[in-house]
């Protein structure tokens, strides 16, 4: 397999200090400037209502609160076969298996 080179060089990346704000255009970003700046956890809820049978789950606050400590601890374990199996299983469903 051969991989396209590009014809012609990158330009040199644009350091600011203000990445974002340099980054916009006016009116690039209306639900920012009109004051509806979003948020990872409007995103995650909206993301939800639009999942069919989000928050029908009912959620372990016990477990959850444990593995935010051992997060935070620097304690949590990954197992990377229960990782591995559940990249499988994914994979599955998205080609209809």
């Amino acid at each position: 397999m051969t991989i396209n080179t590009v014809a012609r060089p990158l330009p040199p990346p644009v350091h600011t200090s203000k990445p974002a704000e340099a980054a916009r255009e006016p009116g690039a970003n209306r639900a920012a400037e009109a004051g509806h700046a979003g948020s990872s956890t409007q995103i995650s809820r909206a993301a939800s209502q639009s999942t069919p049978g989000a928050g029908n789950t009912p959620v372990d606050t016990g477990r959850v609160a444990a593995l935010k400590a051992a997060i935070a601890e620097g304690t949590y374990q990954v197992d990377p076969e229960q990782v591995a199996r559940g990249m499988v299983e994914f994979e599955s469903k998205l080609n209809g298996g």
